[in-house]
């Protein structure tokens, strides 16, 4: 399966998902409560974590799904 980090990058800086970018969802945990966000709100990835435009810090462990559409393209091991 593919690195989160590699498939996140990919999805924001591939040209041909420009117009596809606003399709993907990540679902994440914060706390205890998971939430989703659109992947075009992400501004930076690194080895670690990404950037949203409000400047929040998302560590990637605590990321639980990335969706397009109703479709699971990648998911944590339990």
């Amino acid at each position: 399966m593919t690195k989160l980090r590699d498939l996140l990058n990919r999805i924001i800086w591939d040209p041909s998902e420009k117009k596809e970018k606003d399709k993907y969802l990540i679902t994440y945990r914060d706390g205890r409560i998971e939430r989703d966000m659109q992947l075009d709100q992400i501004t930076k990835v690194d080895g670690f974590g990404f950037t949203t435009f409000d400047d929040s810090y998302i560590p990637l462990h605590r990321i639980r799904a990335v969706r397009k559409g109703p479709e699971i393209i990648w998911r944590k091991n339990p």
